[in-house]
């Protein structure tokens, strides 16, 4: 085992191999006497110079050039000086063999393991610190998780819970549903049937004559009302009525005879509803006010009156004179201008009517209609309605 000692020379330490240099000292005296031999020749020498001659076995020292005061040997110097290191270098090995120093040795050795061991130790400490760091991230990540799901399932208890809630609404629904099924379709064919007749009504097949009481009659006794309209077709059904009596609304400004209300006349449609009642008369069959004088062609005759109502139908012609030999059942011409209406036109008619008093006139009913007369007279009507309404 190569040992290592630290020689002090010249207050320097310098580390000796003392193996090498005991081994120089045994078998190197040849080379030794060559240099003793040299110091005959020059005896200024230093003990550096003496180390550093032995084959390397000590470190390189600085050369004497760089060394001031160079100790001064002789033979007898340089034997003792030889001598005391090799003394030296013996007690140092009898040192690094004794029990004790291997002792020391073993000892530093385990400190070393244990300093090892201990360094080793702290790093798995560290790397232990970490995994328990990262455990208890992970233990609270856990128990957030946990937290949720308790929550979750906290709401999907309430969903259940409303869900049950929700399938007894819609049983309880379904039931009232099944009972009021009947009613519902009582509804709908009220509402079909109410829709239809509004229908007609926008279309123009029907007219709808107000119920409301603003219907008054005027006799000799004054004028009384005001009535609805279904008062006054009751008056009419009980006889309670004349036809020479007037009659008007109170948005009217013009009285008529009561045989001149075509309303009250023609064929009513009347319609029932929660128990309110509804009239409604044929567009076609609506005689209105017409207030022109026309002519009109009779037993090649022409004569002159006051067409007092119209309807696509017929009319009614007020005369100052009847004239003779006027009979039902007799056909004419009527010829109507176009003051009060878009298009003159004329017609032939049939005498349906003859009242000799007051209002003297003849009924008359058209015969050969196009559908131009048509037209024109739905028209007239069509704008009196809007006008009345």
């Amino acid at each position: 085992m190569k040992q290592v000692y630290l020689i002090n020379l010249d207050n320097n330490k310098h580390k000796v191999d003392l193996n090498g240099l005991k081994e120089y000292l045994e078998f190197g005296w040849i080379e030794l006497e060559t240099f003793v031999l040299d110091l005959e020749s020059n005896k200024q020498i230093s003990v550096k110079d003496i180390i550093t001659s032995s084959k390397g076995a000590l470190p390189p020292l600085p050369n004497k050039t760089q060394r001031a005061a160079p100790t001064q040997l002789n033979e007898d110097g340089i034997g003792r000086m030889l001598s005391l290191i090799y003394d030296k270098i013996t007690r140092l090995e009898e040192v690094t063999n004794s029990e004790e120093y291997i002792l020391e040795r073993q000892l530093r050795m385990e400190i070393d393991g244990l300093n090892e061991a201990n360094r080793i130790l702290h790093a798995e400490n560290s790397k232990l610190k970490q995994e328990i760091a990262e455990l208890k991230r992970l233990n609270e990540k856990v128990s957030k998780y946990e937290n949720q799901i308790t929550e979750d399932q906290s709401k999907i208890k309430n969903l259940e819970e409303n869900i049950l809630y929700l399938n007894e609404k819609k049983k309880e629904y379904a039931r009232k549903f099944h009972q009021s099924a009947g009613e519902l379709e009582k509804i709908k064919d009220f509402h079909g049937q109410k829709e239809d007749k509004e229908e007609r009504k926008l279309v123009g097949s029907l007219y709808e004559v107000t119920n409301e009481k603003e219907w008054l009659i005027r006799n000799d006794d004054g004028v009384k009302g005001p009535y609805s309209f279904e008062d006054i077709i009751g008056f009419k059904k009980l006889g309670m009525l004349d036809e020479d009596y007037s009659i008007k609304k109170e948005s009217e400004k013009r009285w008529a005879k009561l045989r001149d209300r075509y309303e009250v006349w023609a064929p009513l449609q009347i319609d029932e509803m929660e128990g309110k009642k509804t009239f409604y008369i044929k567009r076609a069959d609506y005689r209105a006010p017409f207030y022109d004088v026309v002519s009109f062609d009779l037993n090649e005759e022409n004569y002159k009156g006051h067409c007092t109502s119209l309807s696509v139908g017929g009319c009614f012609i007020e005369l100052p004179k009847m004239p003779e030999n006027v009979q039902k059942g007799e056909v004419g011409e009527i010829h109507f201008q176009n003051s009060v209406l878009a298009t003159p036109f004329s017609v032939k008619f049939e005498i349906v009517r003859v009242s000799d008093s007051r209002p003297r006139g003849i009924g008359l009913k058209f015969i050969e209609v196009s559908p131009e007369v048509t037209n024109t007279v739905e028209a007239y009507i069509e704008t009196f309605l809007k006008k009345a309404a």
